[in-house]
This record gives C-alpha cells, structure tokens and sequence, in this order.
C-alpha cells in the first residue's frame, strides 16, 4: 500500500514538472522562437519555418503555403500571415520575404500569434506574424548601444 502511494506522488510530481515547463506568454500561447543555429542546414525560408512550432508550411518550391495555428480570422479569407524581416514589413506572400532574403544570414525567427503580440501591425498582422531577424541587422544594433 504504502509503495503505491510513493508511486503514485512520483508520476504527479512528473506530471507538474512536465506541464509547468513551457513559457507562456501573456495571452497563454507559448513563445515560438527556435535557435537557428541548432537546427541544420535549409535551403529556403521554408525549412526554416517548417522547425518553429505552431507554423504548418505545406507545398513545395516557391508557391508555399504558410499557416500559423490559431492564424485564420480573417473575414476576407485570407490566411496568410505577415513576414516582417528586420522591422520591415514585406507582405503577406511568402514568395517576396523568400526572395528578399538570404538564408544563410537569418539568425532567429520569431511567430507572433496573440493578439497582444501582433497588435502593433494592426489589421495586417491579425493572422499572424513571421518576425525574421538576420545576423548583420541584429550587430547593427549592438554596435549603436
């Protein structure tokens, strides 16, 4: 009886430690940002979208499609969310922020998905946003602090 309960505590004690690991953020939505540097190789934006949680990236070549879980509340029915590389609004078609962007220079992605996240793009940024941040923009910065 006694080793039951023991039993029992520890998978209760796992359980918390488990489920009280992930950061939230303060519409409840866990912070998706990956360290690019740990993640390999990618050929296009796409591989690197393809790692972050929470983005489902479907198709091939040029003409992906990019989705942001709990992105689509677009009245117009669009569901394609912002890219947004370096603090420059780019649209919302994946096949610009590609093509404007050199792979090997991205130092981290971040998605944006809450509306308190996404609220300084206003109406643009209601399905989502793709924040891409490259290695010169980001020791841009720390040269100017």
């Amino acid at each position: 009886m006694k080793s039951t309960y023991q039993i029992l505590l520890l998978v209760f004690i796992g359980c918390l430690i488990s489920c009280g690991s992930a950061r939230l953020t303060e519409d409840n939505i866990p912070n998706s940002e990956v360290d690019l540097n740990t993640t390999g190789l990618a050929n296009n934006l796409g591989d690197l979208l393809r790692k972050q949680p929470g983005v489902r990236v479907t198709g091939s070549g040029a003409n992906l499609d990019v989705l942001i879980r709990g992105g689509a509340n677009s009245i117009t029915l669009n569901t394609k969310p912002l890219y947004v590389i370096n603090g420059v609004q780019m649209g919302h078609e994946y096949r610009v922020a590609n093509q404007a962007l050199d792979i090997n220079s991205v130092e981290r992605i971040e998605i944006k998905k809450g509306t308190s996240q996404t609220n300084i793009y206003g109406g643009a940024g209601v399905n989502g946003v793709i924040e891409i941040y490259t290695k010169s923009y980001s020791q841009g910065k720390k040269k100017r602090s």
